[in-house]
């Protein structure tokens, strides 16, 4: 009997044992369960899956074709492009540290900047700071060819630049708009207008109306005007960057209106010594004044002795011009040369009135040069547009008044003039030059006898 009542005891308490432990794993499975879903839609919260598409499609602004094939990536409705390659293609201006995510530039003019920082998740934009969003940017985590480009999306690219972007899916093609001219478009009409400038018609010069003088004179000193421009590159085979430096600048010094220009390269670790650096001083009477002896102008420095019909070709060097008439003016009778200063590399073209003369680019000494440019008898405004490699434009322009005698009656003009030749004013490169050296003077008069007859 007791063994029986103890079988039925033992029963009763392994099947308690086996529910309550059957219990127990259920919740347990139940937890482990839900703490696992959540997990997951944490986690899917947190990066959701990206499926991206990469279209290879033509990059058009109506009627150019840039590109044949660029890498476009496709996130639902969303379509990034490559900040880097596209500003190329459009000749922006960007500078950009790529492995970090981080790029800046401007775009048409240097108002319209910007600077992207991915990793800080911000943007300036015209100076106004704005947070970028996740859809803003691809990023390489999200898609391999992001690795090599700044992905932004079409929205931001709209913000950050003068443009739209539309996906034509029929042709393949990424057409780009805008409102206003773009540096590229502007190079490209400067080469239609080049081709045809042998071909143009002149234009009629109009006399401007008389206006009133106001007096600016030199002064001993001023601060300088300053143009610097700085290229670095860097080479993947030897390890190593490079860099070029040059600066351009006009002051008033010592009464003269001063013109300066200087170039360096950075090899090796080190800046070298500049290949030159030069020095010009002008200085010109206005009105009925002269500057001393009846000298209307007066040239000092790295200067050039004008070339004379007949007898020889300019000489360069470091010297002094004296005229009783304008340099600039006085050439051939109703011929001048045109030449000043800009940042290397810069395009350069040559307008009289609104007639494109002459093209060129500012050579590897910071100089450009128009020799013989015709004018016509009337007023001739002799415009110098410089363009950069952005988009940059900057103008010079000067006046010149012809009539009908090249010397009025009884005037009297000289020029005298001076150059130790193929020497600069601030000697730095002690290797010999291949052109003429020693001292070179120069003397000129002419006298205008009666109307229509000078005497030279």
């Amino acid at each position: 009997m007791s063994i029986q009542l103890w079988t039925k005891h033992y029963r009763r308490v392994i099947g308690a044992a086996l529910l309550i432990g059957g219990a127990v794993l259920s919740c347990a499975v139940t937890v482990a369960y839900a703490q696992t879903e959540t997990q997951a839609q944490a986690q899917a919260q947190a990066r959701p899956d990206v499926w991206v598409d990469e279209l290879i499609l033509d990059v058009v602004k109506k009627p150019y074709r840039l590109s044949e094939a660029m890498i476009v990536l496709q996130e639902d409705n969303r379509f990034y492009v490559p900040l880097l390659e596209m500003s190329d293609l459009l000749d922006f201006a960007v500078e950009s540290e790529q492995a970090r995510g981080y790029a800046s530039g401007w775009a048409v003019s240097e108002d319209n900047s910007f600077s992207i920082d991915v990793p800080r998740g911000e943007a300036i934009i015209r100076g106004q700071v704005r947070a970028l969003s996740p859809e803003d940017v691809m990023t390489a985590d999200e898609y391999d060819a992001a690795a090599h480009d700044i992905f932004i999306s079409t929205s931001l690219a709209a913000e950050i630049w003068p443009v739209t972007f539309n996906v034509d899916f029929s042709s393949l093609r990424l057409e780009i708009e805008s409102e206003v001219p773009l540096p590229f478009e502007a190079r490209k009409e400067r080469e239609q207008k080049r081709a045809a400038a042998e071909a143009r018609r002149r234009i009629q010069p109009t006399r401007n109306p008389d206006l009133p003088l106001i007096a600016n004179p030199y002064r001993m000193f001023s601060l300088p005007a300053v143009d610097l421009e700085t290229q670095y590159s860097w080479d993947q085979s030897r390890g190593s960057i490079s860099g070029q430096h040059s600066v351009t600048g006009v002051m008033d010094l010592l009464g003269f209106s001063t013109n300066f220009a200087a170039n360096t390269s950075y090899i090796d670790k080190k800046f070298e010594r500049p290949e030159n650096i030069r020095v010009t001083g002008n200085r010109k009477a206005f009105g009925e004044d002269d500057i001393i002896l009846g000298f209307k102008e007066m040239q000092v420095g790295d200067t050039r002795l004008a070339p004379r019909t007949l007898v020889g070709n300019s000489i360069s060097g470091r010297g002094a011009i004296f005229s009783t008439r304008e340099i600039e003016r006085q050439q051939d009778f109703d011929q001048i040369t045109v030449e000043g200063q800009a940042q290397p590399g810069w395009e350069t073209e040559l307008y009289r009135n609104n007639e494109l003369l002459d093209f060129g680019e500012v050579d590897s000494l910071g100089e450009y040069r128009f020799e013989n440019v015709q004018l016509m008898v009337g007023n001739n405004t002799i415009r110098v547009v410089l363009y950069g490699p952005q988009g940059q434009v900057e103008e010079r322009s000067e006046n010149y008044l012809i009539s009908g005698g090249m010397v009025r009656p009884g005037e009297f003009g000289y020029e005298i003039g001076g150059v130790d030749a193929g020497q600069d004013f601030f000697p730095v490169d002690p290797d010999p030059h291949s052109g003429p050296d020693g001292i070179a003077s120069s003397a000129y008069g002419a006298y205008g006898v009666g109307t229509g007859l000078t005497v030279f």
